[in-house]
């Protein structure tokens, strides 16, 4: 069997991953070797981590370190997302998936979740300028303006790195937007879309039935609370929208 692990980039609850049987790990490298050999005492079992991007932070790292140190390295596999919250939480979702449909080798699993990996497509949309002048994306004088005039940046996170993807006019066309992302690059019917939210519950129902409404074949949109690393880089009431192409 599979073991699957993850962190708490992936936005994960706990009570998702005990419904799941998922462990999701803190990032000291100690913890993630002391659940690597308990989860390796079964001998026909395999251990796949599934961290956030390496490019945001060191739980790829911790993971690879806290393999070598384990007494069977060869039955971990440590698989960078490039990605985090939505898109993570997406690849974690469907590795679960994929054992519960009887994937037992790791090399079929693996093809399985890169094949979801080259199609990501992940877009957001941030409420206030502040926290991109404060990281260094914006100058202090275009946050200021930007704001006054609602003008709120659109993101995408490509090749494990959170950038600026525009600018819109207020929320309402920002939610139009994600409509015209969506239509331009069609989901895979076959994979939920996943819409993330840092403690914006209504904005994330109103994006959610926004999309139902456009009749774009979506049959499944599972809803994400955004935590706190995400959620601190971008700010409060971003909201992010992740699918696999097709």
């Amino acid at each position: 069997m599979i073991r699957i692990v993850t962190e708490s980039m992936s936005d994960f609850t706990q009570e998702e991953a005990k419904a799941a049987d998922l462990i999701v790990m803190p990032l000291p490298v100690e913890h993630y070797r002391k659940c690597f050999n308990r989860l390796l005492e079964n001998p026909e079992d395999e251990v796949l981590v599934i961290t956030g991007s390496s490019k945001l932070s060191g739980c790829y790292q911790s993971a690879c370190i806290a393999r070598e140190a384990c007494h069977d390295p060869a039955r971990v596999t440590v698989l960078d997302s490039l990605n985090a919250t939505c898109a993570e939480y997406m690849l974690v979702d469907q590795a679960l998936r994929y054992r519960r449909e009887g994937v037992s080798d790791m090399q079929t699993m693996l093809a399985k979740l890169r094949d979801v990996m080259a199609h990501y497509k992940i877009i957001g949309m941030a409420a206030d300028l502040k926290y991109l002048v404060m990281g260094g994306r914006l100058s202090p004088l275009v946050g200021k303006l930007g704001n006054r005039l609602s003008i709120k940046p659109t993101l995408k996170i490509e090749d494990g790195i959170v950038s600026k993807a525009g600018m819109v006019h207020g929320m309402a066309k920002g939610r139009a937007w994600y409509i015209e992302q969506l239509k331009e690059c069609p989901p895979d019917p076959d994979v939920p879309v996943y819409i993330g939210g840092a403690d914006c519950p209504e904005t994330v129902a109103l994006i959610k039935s926004q999309i139902e409404a456009a009749n774009l074949g979506i049959q499944d949109i599972r809803c994400v609370k955004i935590g706190c690393l995400i959620g601190t880089y971008v700010g409060p009431e971003l909201t992010l929208v992740a699918w696999k192409r097709k």
